[in-house]
């Protein structure tokens, strides 16, 4: 809060440098108040408006040459520290969907392909984190989800809406071998190399 200003700032991003955030605030914001309003600008209001209207997460893109053919694919998953045991892919209608189960429950993510798909999930490992300390898994959080094929696979877009982090997972299926990776917008942005591990696993009939 700034009282002598009558001005509260809120920043509702996640940073591992947070006195850099602050140091901006004084920089910038703090110098920019004043003690009058501002005179009116027409012409940066109606700027202002075009920007926030055009504001857009970019969508995943699928190749033009791939198949819209419905799938559906169950497999069993080699051992992994996250425990999962098994799990399924489909798709049909405009949606894919990639289920991992473990000793307990299955956590379901569905996935637009010409759009963003809502849901929830508490999925282990999700969503990515730069501060230390894991939310609790019993929390459900909130993602949009959408699904873009290269040939015969699925690369999946999981943002976390209330979080600026979103995952990429990779879904490869090579005759009856699965593979599925995961790659944090955290550890894209740093060159790094996820912490969960590669799923693998085979294909087995309905």
């Amino acid at each position: 809060m700034l009282p002598e200003q009558d001005a509260v700032i809120v920043m509702t991003g996640e940073s591992g440098n947070m006195q850099g955030e602050l140091d901006l605030v004084w920089e910038h914001l703090l110098p920019a108040l004043k003690s009058a309003p501002l005179p009116a600008d027409a012409a940066a209001q109606n700027k202002l408006r075009q920007t926030l209207a055009s504001l857009a997460l970019q969508k995943p893109r699928s190749d033009t040459d791939s198949s819209t053919q419905p799938v559906e694919k169950k497999f069993k998953l080699d051992e992994n520290s996250l425990g999962f045991r098994s799990g399924a892919f489909w798709y049909a209608n405009g949606e894919a969907v990639l289920t991992l189960t473990d000793a307990s429950q299955s956590h379901e993510i569905r996935c637009g392909t010409a759009d963003w798909r809502l849901g929830q999930t508490a999925l282990p490992g999700t969503p990515p984190r730069i501060i230390a300390g894991a939310l609790k898994p019993s929390r459900p959080n909130k993602v949009a989800a959408m699904a873009a094929f290269k040939g015969a696979n699925c690369e999946m877009t999981w943002r976390y809406y209330e979080t600026p982090h979103h995952d990429t997972v990779a879904c490869e299926f090579d005759g009856d071998r699965v593979k599925i990776s995961f790659l944090s917008s955290i550890t894209k942005l740093r060159n790094g190399k996820d912490a969960r591990p590669v799923l693998m696993g085979r294909l087995v009939k309905a």
